[in-house]
């Protein structure tokens, strides 16, 4: 039996994808086309991976509200999930695909309460076995600081849960307190952990080596049209992707992550795991309907995407 794959999102949402000709200010502007999906990127990593068949469970904070229009979505598409409900709408953020143009438009959220957080914290012990994955990912909403994600990912780990983290929310000395086994940056996000401007992979892997010492296993930086780079301390793998035509950014790293995890789970070796991680990604940038990443779609990028050892 395959280890589950729990993920946590504390901050979700209901992403809106607006399609326009044009966006002029003091003018009307008209919509061609409009997505609405399920977001957060726990709840994005958990959607990729049923998809791959891989055992998942999302879970996090929702707003009762409009909760419907989420797990509506999410029971349609065979995910399973278990959210804490609290009073309120779950957040709706705003993408605007304006010709090649993209404006992101997220809000704050809700406000989460110690005891929705000790709903949560319940959830995770019930939910999680020794070798089940945990991945807390997305920003954290309004009453949610460091030392509640800590409490979380340590009671994940109490459990014997191996806990992966997509949050540009932690610093790094925060992290090398948490320890995870797998951090997921993009290459903006990595900079501002390091606190340093790394340009070329090579550069980023030296960084990288540093992020490691703190007593993360693996970093797993989305480096957009250069790829990915996955980094251990054994091993350091560029999977360099084909030049695309992207058509909308939005969800492509968690496409990624999830990839990762399925290539991991199902026991392929390191490199593969990138390679698999960047086939996903590609998969998700390159759908015009700004649609999370499909195996069948990974597939066809998957045998394109070259494997080089970082020394």
């Amino acid at each position: 039996m395959l280890p589950k794959v729990l993920t946590v999102t504390l901050n979700p949402s209901i992403d809106v994808t607006l399609w326009l000709d044009q966006l002029d200010t003091d003018m009307v502007n008209r919509v061609k086309r409009e997505t609405r999906q399920p977001g957060g990127k726990g709840i994005n990593v958990s959607r990729v991976l049923t998809r791959s068949s891989i055992p998942t469970l999302a879970t996090g904070i929702a707003g009762f509200d409009n909760l419907h229009a989420m797990t509506y979505v999410l029971g349609r598409e065979g995910v399973k999930h278990r959210f804490v409900r609290t009073l309120g709408d779950i957040r709706e953020n705003i993408t605007l695909r304006v010709g090649k143009e993209t404006i992101k438009v997220n809000r704050e959220g809700l406000e989460c309460s110690q005891d929705d957080l000790g709903k949560l914290m319940r959830i995770l012990r019930e939910e999680i076995h020794p070798g089940d994955f945990c991945v807390f990912g997305g920003s954290l909403p309004q009453g949610v600081g460091f030392e509640d994600v800590k409490a979380l990912t340590q009671e994940a780990q109490s459990v014997e849960g191996i806990v992966a983290i997509d949050t540009d929310c932690l610093t790094l000395d925060q992290l090398s307190e948490i320890k995870p086994w797998l951090i997921k940056p993009n290459a903006g996000e990595f900079c501002r952990l390091v606190q340093a401007e790394p340009e070329t992979p090579e550069e980023m892997l030296s960084y990288g080596k540093q992020v490691l010492d703190c007593g993360i296993s693996v970093v797993l930086l989305s480096l957009g049209s250069e790829g990915m780079l996955g980094i251990t301390k054994d091993q350091a793998i560029l999977a360099k992707v084909p030049a695309v035509e992207a058509q909308s950014t939005v969800g492509a790293g968690d496409s990624s992550l999830a990839g990762f995890l399925a290539a991991h789970i199902r026991g392929l070796s390191f490199d593969e795991c990138v390679r698999l991680a960047a086939a996903y990604g590609t998969a998700s940038v390159t759908d015009q309907s700004a649609e999370l990443a499909y195996p069948n779609r990974a597939a066809e990028y998957y045998g394109r995407i070259t494997i080089t050892q970082l020394q």
